[in-house]
């Protein structure tokens, strides 16, 4: 479902997920002008470096209206297993439904948005260290 909306990394490179079709992916969305929003997901980039090696992809997307030198830099410097990309057309909260910031996605090989979650307490090292291994180990 997510996979037709237009991003662009931090390298600059301008894409649509479609390229994440295939994997597994945690697809974060948040906004950087929010301090709640930034500082938990530093905690959320340093969970990610678990699973580096594993099969599934930590995708994070900011929704905040900026240019994109702006959204460079609000990145953190530990980016952890975390690619980071900017909502270009801004339809990714529309599209999603995405009341609640962060948003945490589980989103399948084929596109298919298995969980959601919005709050921060999934971001509780324990409880998403295990939401995550099921997630990879699901139809393997």
């Amino acid at each position: 479902m997510p996979f037709h909306l237009k991003v662009v990394d931090s390298a600059g490179k301008e894409t649509t997920l479609e390229n994440l079709r295939g994997r597994k992916v945690v697809l974060v969305v948040y906004t950087s002008s929010m301090s709640d929003c930034k500082r938990h997901l530093e905690r959320f980039v340093t969970l990610s470096e678990d699973f580096m090696g594993e099969d599934v992809l930590f995708s994070i997307v900011d929704i905040t209206p900026l240019g994109y030198e702006e959204f460079l830099s609000n990145l953190p410097d530990n980016k952890g297993n975390a690619i980071f990309r900017k909502d270009l057309d801004g339809n990714i909260a529309r599209i999603l439904d995405v009341i609640f910031l962060p948003t945490t996605f589980f989103i399948s090989e084929e596109g298919e948005v298995l969980e959601r979650h919005e709050s921060l307490h999934l971001w509780d090292s324990t409880e998403f260290k295990v939401s995550v291994k099921k997630f990879i180990e699901a139809g393997s």
